[in-house]
Parts: structure tokens; C-alpha cells; sequence
């Protein structure tokens, strides 16, 4: 009886020992590990952020490097940026269209087509006075003296259109290569990077850091872009994007410039030609050929300008010289990058307004080929889309027919069971 008693008392003490024990757990030590569990999670979700933070910035300044060079290139094709040409011996800068008319193999070519040119202006005239004798004496369409004038205006043109060749092409690298003092009211240094980088650092910095980055690529710096500001705020997603989107565009107006030098070494090369049919039509195909000619020539000068115009106009929207009112940060950011995406388009498609001044023709043939472009570009991405949907659609069906014929064998088997069951009752 007595051990009994002592031990439910001893079973009572250890019950509000327990108690008492749970208590202090709940009270003391339950809120002491849970901020510490919390700090923990902060720490590594902190530390996860870090690291995917660095991780985009970097991809980022990859991006902006990359359109920083194709940026060089595009002045280079352009005419901004002169090339070195080493001619026998002696070095001189020009644009990269004029070193290449200058070069030795294309004048040879061009006197070797003026000499059979020359030919063939002789067989035209010929041609031309037969008609213009033939036709009937009371009413003469093209006397023969208007065919001698043709013929007088043929060999002046055939001499001076090499001085306007080289006037012209001279005049247009002038203007591309000092096309920077032309609009030297802005920061000359400043780079479509530069404008990429201050419109979307504008969220994590201070005015006067923004003014420190307008040119000079100084966004190669991580470290020091991490200590002047806070890139946890940028919006990689809208930066990636609107930096591939200039990317892109840069490319397609490098490929106009590379197209505008074949098109203009090969008109220079063929104008004896258009001069040699002066006789028969009194100038009409070499009218069409000086406005392509002149028309392909300032063609670049649209890119070029809109692309300093754009340069010039586009710090004071990323620097907050001009913000956008009654809207939230995010929307006003989206407004940012949609004017430089925007921008960038214009650049793209200024070639098309210049041509249409000169010449017409040359504007709707540029126009029918970014429109030819554009839509093999689309019918990529629907090919492609249709592709991988036929593709899902096969592995869909395969997998589909896999499972029935399973099932199949399965229900087969399940039958031979049975009938071998029954078989077996049978016998």
C-alpha cells in the first residue's frame, strides 16, 4: 500500500515537472528558435537573391557589350567611323565605301566597262540615227540633229560622270564622318549601351550617378556599378529584352549599309552603260540610274542621323528630365523601354524616308524587300511553331498507341488466363 502511494506521488511530480517544463519551452525557448529558423531562411533566400542578382547583372553587361560592338560596327558600315587604307605604303583614313571605289581592281574594272561602253554607244548611235531617217520625212518624231545632240551629251556625260561619282561619294563620307561635330550639342561618347544601361539603372540610383554613366561604357565596372547602385531594383526582364530588340535592330541596319555598298560599287561599275543608251533615248535610263545611284547614296544618312537624333533625345527620357506624370514607377519604366524599342524601329526604318525623297522606285524596292524579310521571318516562326506542334502531336499519338496496345495485351492475356482457366475446370 505504502509503495503504491509512493508512486503515484512520485508519477505526480514528474507530471508537473513536465508541466512546468512546457512551459518554459513555450514561452522562452519556442520564440528563440523560431527567429533563429527565420533568420536562417532570410539569410539563405538573401544570399539565393544575391546570387541571382549578380548572375542577371552580369548577363546583362554581356548584352550591353555585345551591342556596344555591334554599336562600332554599324558606324563602320554606316561611314561615322573611317577605316586605315594602306596604299602602297602611304595610310589614310576614309569611309568604308570610298576605300573600296578606290582601290585599284574596281577602277580597272570600271575603265575596262567604259571602253566597251564607248563601243556601244557608237552601235546606238548608229541605231538611233537609222530610226530617226527612216521615219517619215513629213513628220520626223526625232530628227537627226536632236540624235547628234543626244550624242554631244553622251560622251560630256561619259567624262564627268567619274568627277560626280567621286564628288558625291567624297561629299557623303564627309558628312557621315563629322556627322558627330554635326550634332555636337549632346554627349558624343554616349553609345545606345550607354542609353540602355542609365534608363534601367534610373530605378536603383540617384541623379548624379545616372550623369556619371551617360557615356564611356563605365557599366563594365560591376563592382563599382554594385557600390553606385542598388541592383536589386532593376528590371533584368524588361532590360534583356529591350537590349536584344536594339540588338536586332542594329544587325538589320548593318545589313542595309552592306547592301547599300554592293548596290553602289555595282551601279558606279555599270554606269558607261546607261550613258551608252543616251542616243536612243535621250537620257531616260540614265535618269533612272543617277536617282538610284544618288538615292542609295544618302540612303544611309537617314540611320546615321536618326540614330544621333535618338541619342540626343533619349537621355532626357532616361535621365528624369522628362517624366512621365500620373503613372506608377513600373508603368513609367515600361514607357521608357517601349520609346528606346520604338527608337531603335525608327532608326531601322528611316533608310525608307530618305530613299523616297531621291528616288521612288529605289524606296518601294526597299520597301518590298524588309516586307519580303519580314515575312520569311514569320513564316520561320510559324514553321518552326508548327513544327514542334506536329512533333508533340507524333510523340502524343506514339504514346497513344503505346498505351492501347498495352492495354491490349493485357486484355489478351487477361482472355488466355481465363480460357486456360477454364480449360483446366473443364478437364
Amino acid at each position: 500500500m505504502l509503495c503504491a502511494m509512493k508512486f503515484v506521488l512520485l508519477a505526480s511530480f514528474f507530471e508537473v515537472l513536465r508541466d512546468i517544463l512546457m512551459g518554459i519551452i513555450r514561452s522562452i525557448l519556442s520564440p528563440v528558435i523560431e527567429a533563429a529558423i527565420m533568420v536562417v531562411y532570410n539569410l539563405i533566400i538573401s544570399a539565393i537573391t544575391d546570387w541571382f542578382t549578380e548572375l542577371l547583372l552580369a548577363v546583362w553587361i554581356a548584352i550591353l557589350n555585345i551591342v556596344n560592338l555591334v554599336e562600332k560596327v554599324f558606324n563602320i558600315f554606316s561611314g561615322i567611323d573611317p577605316v586605315i587604307v594602306n596604299d602602297a605604303g602611304s595610310t589614310y583614313k576614309t569611309s568604308l565605301l570610298n576605300a573600296m571605289i578606290a582601290q585599284k581592281p574596281v577602277a580597272n574594272a570600271f575603265t575596262a566597262m567604259t571602253s566597251i561602253a564607248l563601243v556601244l554607244c557608237i552601235f546606238t548611235t548608229l541605231i538611233a540615227t537609222i530610226a530617226s531617217m527612216s521615219d517619215s520625212i513629213g513628220e520626223m518624231k526625232r530628227p537627226v540633229s536632236a540624235v547628234l545632240r543626244s550624242v554631244g551629251r553622251a560622251g560630256l556625260t561619259f567624262a564627268l560622270v567619274p568627277f560626280s561619282c567621286v564628288i558625291i561619294l567624297t561629299t557623303a563620307g564627309a558628312i557621315g564622318e563629322n556627322v558627330m561635330y554635326i550634332f555636337g550639342s549632346g554627349n558624343t561618347n554616349t553609345g545606345i549601351s550607354d542609353v540602355l544601361f542609365t534608363t534601367v539603372a534610373a530605378a536603383g540610383g540617384t541623379q548624379s550617378k545616372l550623369a556619371e554613366y551617360e557615356g564611356g561604357q563605365r557599366f563594365n565596372d560591376i563592382d563599382q556599378v554594385k557600390k553606385d547602385f542598388n541592383t536589386k531594383k532593376f528590371d533584368y526582364v524588361v532590360a534583356i529584352v529591350s537590349s536584344i530588340m536594339c540588338l536586332i535592330i542594329m544587325i538589320m541596319c548593318i545589313l542595309q549599309f552592306i547592301q547599300r555598298i554592293i548596290v553602289v560599287l555595282l551601279l558606279y561599275l555599270i554606269s558607261p552603260y546607261f550613258v551608252a543608251y543616251i542616243p536612243l533615248d535621250d537620257g531616260a535610263k540614265f535618269k533612272q540610274w543617277r536617282e538610284l545611284f544618288i538615292g542609295y547614296m544618302v540612303s544611309a544618312f537617314g540611320p546615321i542621323f536618326a540614330m544621333r537624333v535618338y541619342l540626343l533625345l533619349i537621355p532626357f527620357i532616361s535621365n528624369g528630365t522628362i517624366i512621365f506624370s500620373g503613372v506608377a514607377d513600373e508603368v513609367a519604366m515600361i514607357l521608357k523601354i517601349i520609346f528606346i524599342v520604338g527608337g531603335a524601329y525608327a532608326i531601322f526604318m528611316s533608310k525608307l524616308l530618305i530613299l523616297s525623297l531621291v528616288s521612288q522606285k529605289a524606296a518601294d524596292n526597299a520597301q518590298n524587300a524588309m516586307s519580303a524579310g519580314m515575312g520569311y521571318t514569320k513564316l520561320g516562326a510559324l514553321g518552326g511553331v508548327g513544327a514542334l506542334m506536329s512533333m508533340a502531336k507524333k510523340n502524343t499519338d506514339e504514346n497513344k498507341s503505346q498505351v492501347d496496345a498495352a492495354t491490349g495485351k493485357n486484355q489478351n492475356a487477361e482472355k488466355d488466363s481465363g480460357g486456360n482457366k477454364d480449360q483446366q475446370f473443364t478437364g
